[in-house]
């Protein structure tokens, strides 16, 4: 029985969002593109790979409480029964 199936679906979305939406979309619009002033070139999309991950941190640290407390309640509800 998979206990947790429906808990890997938001960090599955917050890693793809963040790694290939901020991380290489928007390396490449920083690199290439010059969002900020002119084209950043590879330090743009090393700098923009560098925030993908930290901000998948964040948003994985906030997810966190929400799925310990979906598991504890599952957990009380296998032990009841």
């Amino acid at each position: 029985m998979l206990r947790a199936y429906k808990l890997a679906i938001a960090p599955t979305v917050i890693h793809a969002a963040a790694l290939w939406g901020l991380g290489v979309i928007g390396g490449y619009f920083v690199a290439f593109g010059g969002m900020w002033g002119p084209p950043w070139g590879i330090a743009g999309m090393w700098l923009m790979q560098s925030v993908a991950p930290a901000l998948a941190a964040l948003l994985l640290v906030a997810v966190y409480p929400r799925a310990s407390a979906v598991l504890r309640v599952e957990e009380l509800d296998l032990a009841s029964s």
